[in-house]
């Protein structure tokens, strides 16, 4: 099945779940420009981090995000304490995040309408607070796309790489994982939903590249992006 020319699923497949960062929302361009502004409003004038840095460790949840960063930040300005500062940065990057719009990556706005159409069940399976996936996609205007969002702070789930999260998904649709496709724009999500035993569609409109993905045992069938069909 082919929805909207832009992306292949199988033909006995029930749900999609969608990671949100990086795939259907562009919060990659969003977190670059962020994360440079609170790193000098917290560090230093002088402090910045590189775009690869972080979307290498864009997959992460916020602490760990903020931790990695920090130790590959350029500042002339060693941290008096470290703790400290990562709770800063975190603190003021979720509260920035609640304000945010960030626009939908091209293509996913067919592929959803396509998806619906072809009644398939849909959700949001993210590597951020539950809430704050509900108010980013509410924001974006496409909350109401989904039949459920699963977040990372739900009791005893563990987070990804850990299948769990996915699993969570399926069961709330009332679909088998094996009838599932998971879209993910990161290994680490991939994984996620390869041991979960969904069909993994990996796309590099986030944290890893193209050729990364292709090359990963988690990835069934990667894409550069959803603007065309070709993968």
């Amino acid at each position: 099945m082919i929805l909207a020319e832009r992306m292949l699923i199988p033909e006995d497949v029930d749900a999609i779940l969608w990671d949100m960062d990086g795939v259907l929302l562009d919060t990659l361009t969003f977190d670059y420009e962020l994360c440079n502004r609170l790193l000098q409003r917290h560090l230093s004038a002088d402090a910045s981090v590189p775009r690869s840095a972080i979307r290498e460790f864009f997959p992460y949840d916020l602490p760990e995000f903020w931790k990695r960063l920090v130790d590959c930040a350029t500042s002339e300005k060693e941290p008096a304490d470290r703790e400290a500062l990562i709770a800063q940065l975190v603190g003021d990057h979720e509260r920035e995040r609640h304000a945010a719009v960030c626009p939908i990556n091209k293509g996913i706005d067919e592929i959803l309408q396509a998806a619906r159409q072809a009644g398939l069940k849909l959700a949001v399976v993210s590597n951020n607070p539950t809430a704050e996936v509900e108010n980013m996609l509410a924001r974006s205007g496409i909350r109401d796309r989904f039949d459920k969002v699963v977040g990372n702070d739900i009791e005893n789930i563990n987070k990804k790489p850990a299948p769990d999260t996915y699993l969570l998904a399926a069961r709330q649709l009332n679909v088998e994982p094996s009838r599932c496709v998971v879209v993910e724009d990161s290994l680490l999500g991939a994984e996620a939903g390869h041991n979960a035993g969904a069909f993994v569609i990996g796309v590099a409109t986030g944290a890893d590249e193209f050729n990364t993905l292709s090359a990963s045992p988690f990835v069934d069938m990667p894409y550069t992006s959803f603007k065309t069909n070709a993968s």
